[in-house]
Order: C-alpha cells, then structure tokens, then sequence
C-alpha cells in the first residue's frame, strides 16, 4: 500500500503533464460526464472500475474531465463502484491532480476511506445484471412490468441493489394508489416479528380482485427494502398510481389515470437529491415513451392514447421493458376473474439478468429474465 502511495507520488508531475496535454479530448468527453454517463460507459469493458484496475480507471477519468463538476462525479461513481478496501486508489489518484503535497497531506484521509464503506450501498451482495453499465448512469429508469410474474420484481431488486453499491441513492416508485403511501412507510418503518402487518392491513393488500401488484413477490421486494433501509441504505418508496373518474372509460380513462400519475411523479421527484435515481415500476403500457398504442392491437381510439412514460419523456429517463421465454403469470382478464395462466411454452430459466437494446421503438432497452413464473397475491383472503 506504501509503495501504490509512492509511486503515485512520482508519477504525479508525469500525470500531470499529461492531464494538460489532454484537453481536447477532456472537451469531447466532458458533456458525457456532466450529463450523468458513468465511468463504466466510456471504457472498454477490460477497464471497468473493478479489482486491480480500479487505480487506472479512476485515473483516466479523472485526467479526461474537464471542469471541477466532472472530476467530482467521478470520484463519487467510481468510488460507489468499488469495495471500500479499493477506496484508497480513487481517494489518491483524486489528488493525483493536484500537487504532491496535496496529495500527501491527504494521505491519512485515503487511509480512512479503507475502512468506511461507500455511503448509500446495499446491506448484501447483489444478483448479477449482465450490462449494467448501460442504466448505472442513468437519470432515471422506467422499469415495465407485466404484472403477475417472480421475475420482474425480483430484476427490480437487482437492479435497485447494483445502483445502491454503485454509489447511488434509489427512489423506487410503484403503481400503488397514492393512499397506500402511509401503510408503505409503516412498512418500511417496521421491525419485530410480523412486520408485514403494517403493509397488508391496507385494503388494496386484502380487495376481492388482486392483479400482481400484490403479489408475493412484490411484498419480498418491499421487504427488501424494508431491510436495506434498516442496514442504512439510501432507498425510498413513492407511491404514484390514481384512478381515473368512474365516469370515463376508453382512452379518456387512460388518458385520465396516466396524466394524473404522469402529475404525481413529476411533483415527487422535482426536489431530487444530485446522486438519486428514480426507478419506476410500472405496467409495460404505462412505461412507453411514444404515443399511442397500435402495436398493442388496442382497441379503436387507443391511437391517441398518451401513456405516462410519454408524458415523462421530457426527464430524460431510460424505458426499459421486460423479454421473457414463455412461462407462466397471475393475470387478471377480468375484473372479477384472477388467476395463473401460461404464457408460452417455458423456455428455461437463465443464470443471470441481462440488459439489451430494444427493437421497439416505445423503449430503449429490454431485460431478459428468461422464463416467467407465476406469483399469486401476498393474501389469498380477508
């Protein structure tokens, strides 16, 4: 460890040559970094802030950033990135473009940042998520979900896991009636034996007809929750869906429902914190990014329908959508009727989730969770 300091030491005139002879391209590569890219996303995948390489990277991007602002998110992502035995090589390379005395009087701080882990970070491990690098550094995410299924949430909670070791702060919004707000927050404030009772003593928890909103599944993502928030994990649940006027229906009830949850958002997250991310969990229709729903075979009328991902477009967020091979979901085909149906044939499940660009134009991207399988209601009576 003294020799990394050392050699840092010396190399620190060299780097820091080469950091002014360099400032073209910091003026090509700045834009990317002030604008919320990580690390990950402009190195070759040999390179990514992982193990042994963690110094170089940190060094490169920090060499390539061209105004304080940049060199910041930098070090905060890279740093977030890494295991906190590694949070030395971010803490002294930072320095490395100052002075050598600088970075010598800041030594004993990159000594402390071995033992303090990165603020924020998940309590355990996470699932892998193949191409993660693609959302890291992202502003937001809509996730789309079709309801019903043990793998949508459980690629949520991988997803919202990687982003807390990453560094970043998570914001996990969910198509619940904006009244389930209080029995959420009880939730996540609960502990002892039972602490589900708070969550499913709500009505939307215990109503006759139960789509996969209140599914098992999903009471273990909000439990996960629950225990990250315990362990201090930086995670918050917002509540968001509305129901349209008994009066309309069609597309005005679409309309209606999308535009008030499309308000609700909005106002929720316009005082967001610089290192949160919004991942926002909703049904695939509420999720598209373009108007209109002709490649649903909606119903006539649908044309004109403007989901709620399209009302957001403006926030600059990914629209991520879900790819499976076939399975099995808990459906709802009518209001009054409930229950597993297949999907498609199963086609095997996958060792890890990964993260592609998508065809349709409504999203950006689309992870694959290989086949689904069916997760009935948390509550199978009152």
């Amino acid at each position: 460890m003294l020799s990394r300091l050392n050699t840092v030491v010396r190399g620190n005139e060299e780097q820091q040559e080469q950091y002014d002879g360099n400032r073209r391209d910091d003026e090509e590569n700045a834009p990317a970094l002030e604008h919320g890219l990580s690390p990950d996303s402009l190195l070759p995948a040999s390179e990514r802030t992982t193990g042994a390489v963690a110094i170089s990277t940190a060094d490169q991007l920090l060499r390539r950033a061209s105004s304080s602002s940049a060199r910041k998110r930098v070090i905060a992502v890279t740093y977030g990135s890494m295991s906190a035995g590694s949070g030395i090589a971010v803490c002294c390379f930072t320095a490395s473009i100052a002075s050598a005395r600088a970075l010598l009087s800041r030594a004993l701080l990159c000594l402390f940042a071995i033992v303090m882990p990165a603020a924020g970070t998940a309590a355990a491990s996470c699932a892998e998520v193949s191409h993660f690098a693609r959302v890291s550094g992202a502003m937001g995410v809509f996730v789309a979900d079709m309801h019903g299924t043990a793998e949508a949430p459980a690629f949520v909670k991988a997803l919202a896991c990687n982003l807390l070791h990453s560094g970043r702060a998570v914001v996990l919004a969910l198509e619940y009636p904006r009244d389930e707000q209080h029995f959420i927050d009880e939730f996540l404030r609960a502990r002892g034996a039972s602490p589900q009772r708070a969550l499913l003593a709500s009505p939307f928890w215990t109503r006759p007809t139960q789509d996969g909103r209140t599914s098992r599944a999903m009471l273990s993502l909000l439990d996960w929750v629950r225990q990250q928030i315990a362990h201090g994990a930086r995670v918050r649940v917002i509540a968001f869906d509305s129901l349209a006027a008994p009066a309309l229906s069609g597309t005005a009830a679409f309309n209606a429902r999308d535009k008030a949850m499309a308000d609700c958002l909005r106002h929720e997250l316009s005082n967001l914190g610089a290192d949160e991310v919004p991942v926002i969990f909703t049904g695939n229709v509420h999720a598209r990014k373009t108007k209109g729903l002709q490649a649903l075979n909606a119903p006539p009328g649908m044309e004109s329908a403007e989901p709620l991902g399209y009302r957001l477009k403006d926030l600059g967020y990914l629209h991520m959508n879900i790819d499976y091979r076939g399975g099995s979901a808990w459906v709802c085909p009518s209001s009054s009727t409930c229950g597993v149906r297949e999907v498609d044939e199963p086609g095997g499940g996958v060792s890890s989730f990964s993260i592609v660009r998508s065809g349709d134009p409504a999203y950006d991207l689309q992870y694959f969770v290989g086949s689904l399988t069916a997760s009935p209601p948390a509550v199978t009576d009152k």
